[in-house]
């Protein structure tokens, strides 16, 4: 049951981080004419502002409650797939935010520069958000293989640490995933 719920956390981010993402395909496919909504993906970018933060905490706060239930590599393993599954989403965005600042160096849109560049680093922010709430199901990991005493101190740390940085981060996972099964404290090896 809590693979399941952790699936649907996980998909509820997946689906969030696309609508800013889709609004602007939408406009491109539409465009203006035709009595075409132009707010709409203003209000989708908005939407998954609003939203990213509010299923980050969820899945963190259910990362946190997983701590209790102890080690198991079926969560890394889930976690790696949506990690995968984030590319995508990662280089389309990372590469929209830093490029659309750059595409208003035309001097009739330079006056849009003040907003846009504030604009992009909420976009990035919003980026990594969703990478940490797959992170935060593998950092926990991370922490019960320390109480384990699998990990060392500085391998926790290291760990942690690949865990917040974008590309480390799947990489870290991958690593993580190959290991073979912990038992917790309290279990007995079969």
């Amino acid at each position: 049951m809590r693979h399941s719920k952790i699936q649907r956390s996980l998909i509820a981010v997946h689906i969030c981080q696309w609508l800013p993402l889709l609004g602007f395909a939408l406009l491109i496919a539409f465009g203006l004419k035709n009595g075409a909504p132009a707010f709409l993906p203003l209000s989708l970018v908005i939407a998954s502002w609003l939203l990213t933060p509010i299923f980050v905490l969820r899945n963190i706060t259910h990362a946190l409650r997983m701590l209790a239930a102890g080690f198991d590599p079926t969560i890394l393993r889930i976690a790696k797939c949506h990690k995968m599954a984030m590319i995508p989403y990662f280089f389309l965005s990372v590469s929209f935010w830093l490029i659309l600042p750059m595409g208003m160096l035309n001097p009739w849109l330079v006056w849009f520069i003040p907003l846009l560049i504030p604009l992009s680093f909420l976009g990035l922010g919003s980026a990594w958000l969703t990478m940490l709430s797959t992170s935060s199901y593998v950092i926990a990991q991370i922490v019960l293989l320390r109480q384990n005493g699998t990990f060392t101190l500085k391998q926790c740390g290291t760990g942690i640490v690949l865990q917040l940085l974008p590309v480390t981060s799947l990489l870290g996972c991958i690593n993580l995933s190959k290991m073979p099964p912990t038992p917790s404290p309290g279990q007995s090896q079969s």
